[in-house]
């Protein structure tokens, strides 16, 4: 077995650009070969990752998310390659790569300054495969559904979905084309709805939230511009249908639902630490997701510790007239506890900031989630009525959105296209979940813009969006926003769009290998906070327009990394303390090529 892990750690290293070597005996002296492509970015199988660094999506079904082995058993590709072009030097399970901010992120992956440790982003953190469950199949024209278009079969597919117990099961969509006048909301844990082709199975919304649900506004803006989907997963205890209601506002949630302190924090800890100590540990056990909290305070220190301290911190404008929905509001870190032993605490995960006394830290019981569900092999076509322009639609969309999660865990989406939506994909109060080979369309150019691609909102952790396609014209691009973190967009490809936050403090997020014309706008209200926390990376990313907005603007970016950044100018990081490489202008493609993908073989082969 120690003998299996290591060759498949030496197959994920060499997939990043390294050559490992165990030493005599070992019989492992494996060369660059490329990216980690396909499903195989989260360890996928060999017949879905063998298509090259940038392309290649995987094969609808093929394991996304797989096992060390399997990862090991596809990992092949094209753009593995040193600085210049060159084949990397030996780098003995990482270390000593040509790349200065790499080599010095393998000796201290938790702790760097400028880029982060995404590498838990995913299903069960990138370390197992997404679930292919064979049954209970549930088919739904056994409950009544036609597929042929015109009957209307929202509530025979209601059924099928409700039926599922709580061991799980598949509920099954052959071929045809499924009519639905409402959302459909999967509340139980192991459910997967599947359809037998991507191409061929459709599901047509006639309704977009506000009239197949319920209307929901806040002042005159529509909720549904931002939030919930016409797929939507969560446990019932958060929202479901409603029965004869017309609106839900103030009636909805999105954040987390939390329960009682379970524990204070009574030792000081600094980011990268995986061990707390607690003052009663006796509601603690291994395995179980806590929030963990800290206050905001109001003399700023927590706010500047977010956007990396120093003098860009300091300088920033923190009055309320343009900070004021961060301002005291309080940092929730959903982590999985890893071990109890006496009032020591080992975390699932390192931890992303200090815990300091005067910031009162603790750990708070979380509620009801849904896990382990997703939706895989699908078409989602909606009947959007309108041309949508920022004038007349923005933050009035009615909610025509595709799959959305909400206080879901190790949940996925797997060959899935949406097309005409508002917004495509999204989170909100989220972890670990694993969106691959997704494609964003649009039916005609009348249909082409649209508010959002794909969103990641309310403390949403650990999201990874792989091997996705955006074909249709998002006005805000690839979102993420409030206190979200540890999040992922890697090996994209985006014909429009840009790299939004929505201000809010989003904090430690990746782009890597993406492929962009950078056309989009970043939203956010303006008494929202700086556009982002510290760590943001721009890892390998070609700019087909020229346009460096968001993307090569290190000034604003505080302690992050614009690096391999090519096709458009890279702004001087000032006081921001940014990491750049403007060598990426010039054409040159970093060492590793996915940032990702090198962290997560990193963290999973360490060396022994």
């Amino acid at each position: 077995m120690k003998a299996k892990r290591w060759a498949a750690c030496c197959s994920l290293l060499a997939a990043v650009g390294c050559q490992a070597s165990e030493g005599a005996g070992a019989g492992s002296d494996v060369r660059a070969t490329g990216g980690l492509s396909g499903a195989v970015a989260a360890g996928g199988t060999s017949g879905s990752g063998a298509e090259g660094a940038r392309g290649g999506r995987p094969v609808a079904g093929d394991a996304a998310g797989g096992s060390l082995a399997s990862a090991a058993a596809g990992a092949a590709g094209s753009a593995g390659v040193g600085p210049g072009g060159a084949a990397p030097a030996q780098c003995d399970l990482g270390i000593g790569t040509p790349e200065a901010i790499w080599t010095a992120y393998q000796a201290n992956p938790s702790t760097h300054p400028t880029l982060p440790n995404n590498s838990f982003a995913g299903y069960h953190y990138g370390e197992a495969a997404l679930p292919s469950p064979n049954g209970p199949l549930i088919d739904v024209r056994t409950f009544g559904a036609k597929g042929d278009g015109t009957t209307d079969d929202t509530e025979a597919v209601r059924k099928a979905i409700a039926s599922v117990t709580v061991e799980g099961g598949v509920v099954y969509f052959p071929d045809g084309t499924y009519s639905l006048s409402g959302p459909l909301f999967v509340q139980t844990d192991r459910t997967v709805l599947r359809g037998q082709s991507r191409a061929a199975t459709r599901l047509v919304f006639s309704n977009s939230l506000k009239t197949g649900y319920a209307t929901n506004l806040l002042g005159t803006k529509s909720v549904w511009s931002w939030a919930g989907g016409l797929i939507w997963f969560t446990p019932k205890s958060k929202n479901t249908y409603v029965d004869g209601a017309t609106d839900v506002t103030k009636k909805f949630s999105e954040s987390w639902s939390l329960g009682p302190e379970l524990a204070t924090i009574t030792s000081p800890q600094q980011r990268g630490d995986t061990t707390i100590t607690v003052g009663n540990a006796s509601g603690l056990t291994p395995g179980r997701l806590v929030m963990l909290t800290i206050d905001n305070p109001a003399d700023l220190s927590v706010l500047k510790h977010l956007t990396g301290g120093g003098a860009w911190a300091d300088a920033y404008d923190w009055g309320s007239g343009n900070s004021g929905q961060v301002l005291g509001a309080p940092i929730w870190w959903p982590v999985a506890i890893a071990a109890v032993s006496g009032l020591t605490v080992s975390l699932r995960q390192p931890l992303r900031f200090e815990l300091r006394a005067g910031w009162n830290p603790r750990l708070l019981s979380i509620g009801d989630t849904i896990r382990e569900s997703g939706i895989e092999n699908v078409t989602v076509v909606m009947k959007r009525d309108y041309k949508w322009s920022f004038a007349a639609n923005h933050l009035l969309e009615p909610g025509w959105n595709g799959p959305w999660f909400n206080n879901a865990v190790d949940c996925f989406v797997r060959g899935v296209t949406v097309v005409d939506p508002d917004t495509a994909f999204g989170t909100s109060a989220s972890k670990n979940v694993t969106f691959t080979d997704i494609e964003l369309a649009a039916s005609g150019p009348e249909r082409i813009d649209h508010h959002h691609g794909t969103t990641t909102r309310e403390y949403s952790n650990d999201i990874l969006f792989e091997h996705f396609k955006i074909t249709s014209k998002p006005w805000h691009g690839i979102n993420v926003e409030r206190f979200s973190m540890g999040n992922v967009w890697s090996n994209g490809e985006m014909e429009h769009g840009t790299f939004d936050t929505h201000r809010n403090l989003p904090y430690e997020t990746v782009h890597t290998q993406i492929t962009i014309n950078n056309d989009g706008k970043r939203g956010g209200s303006g008494d929202a906070g700086p556009i982002m926390g510290a760590r943001f990376a721009n890892w390998n990313v070609d700019v087909k327009n020229g346009i460096k907005d968001m993307i090569g603007d290190a000034d604003i970016m505080p302690s992050g990394s614009v690096i391999g950044v090519r096709g458009c100018s890279i702004a001087p990081p000032g006081t921001s303390m940014s990491a750049i490489d403007a060598s990426g202008t010039a054409g040159r493609v970093p060492f590793p090529p996915n940032l990702y993908e090198a962290e997560r073989a990193l963290r999973l082969c360490p060396a022994r």
